[in-house]
């Protein structure tokens, strides 16, 4: 029982611990996707003004490609903890609460196990450029990786979120 005591204090403030470094992380992530849409934002609306006077922020299209990539990889696992990702719930909002809640089950389940492979592609992919010393060549050049290490990042974390939807509900059956 190496540290854990009979009531399972132990076990419960490391979950807790976890629980709230995971969410800390997602909602810096969340924080730092909101700011790259103000970023982008003003960037965009820069560079329409400054057209006007026949100059431009020539490396604004590319940067703005590169973030709205980011945005929602960085606020996927965000999302997926509030349940706020899209959800069709014509079925379960027809059934009654335990089939819903086994379909919510599956369904997070399922996600999980998606959102695993992808970090697993992605991490592949992320690490073969890294390797490679891929650079995205156009008006802004920078490495492939810094791209798609988002791709993880994003998955990863919202693989666990799903899992951990998946564990809260089979409590609740317990």
């Amino acid at each position: 029982m190496s540290g854990v005591d009979s009531d399972g204090a132990d076990e419960m403030s490391a979950r807790s611990t976890f629980t709230i470094l995971l969410n800390g992380i997602e909602d810096g992530l969340a924080f730092i996707a909101g700011a790259m849409i103000v970023f982008a934002m003003g960037t965009v609306t820069a560079d329409v003004v400054l057209r006007l006077f026949k100059a431009s922020l020539w490396w604004s299209f590319e940067t703005t490609e590169f973030i709205l990539v980011y945005i929602p990889l960085l606020t996927l696992p965000w999302l997926a903890r509030r349940r706020a990702h899209i959800v069709i719930d014509i079925v379960t909002s027809r059934l009654s609460p335990e089939p819903a809640r086994r379909l919510e089950i599956f369904t997070s389940a399922l996600a999980a196990v998606v959102c695993a492979v992808v970090t697993y592609w992605g991490a592949l992919a992320t690490l073969t450029a890294f390797n490679r010393g891929i650079v995205n060549a156009g008006m802004v050049e920078y490495p492939r990786w810094a791209l798609l290490i988002a791709v993880p990042l994003g998955f990863g974390l919202a693989a666990i979120e799903f899992v951990r939807i998946v564990y809260c509900n089979l409590r609740k059956a317990a």
